[in-house]
């Protein structure tokens, strides 16, 4: 009886380690940030990002038109971050996304 559980539960294992290993990673969830997070745009492709949400950090990504991303970063209570597409004259603002 040992044997044939050892064999069940080995097998079981080893079928839920195949499906881990085919099945896709799920792409992040970019949801929007809490309102007292701000985003003020500037001129020329820039804006800068305020955490005025009390005690809680937030990670945000920049999303641009025609021109790349900001990576995802931490902005602290009280903190604020600039970000711009100087590199991209085409780009512009899109919108802030949590990441």
């Amino acid at each position: 009886m040992r044997i044939k559980k050892a064999i069940v539960r080995a097998s079981v294992v080893a079928s839920i380690g195949a499906m881990a290993a085919i099945a896709p990673a799920a792409p992040a969830l970019a949801g929007t940030p809490p309102t007292c997070m701000q985003t003020v745009k500037h001129a020329y492709n820039s804006v800068t990002v305020y955490n005025r949400c009390g005690l809680t950090s937030f990670n945000i990504r920049i999303v641009w038109r025609a021109a790349p991303d900001s990576g995802c970063y931490t902005i602290s209570p009280g903190s604020s971050r600039a970000y711009n597409a100087f590199g991209a004259p085409l780009g512009s603002y899109d919108k802030t996304v949590t990441c």
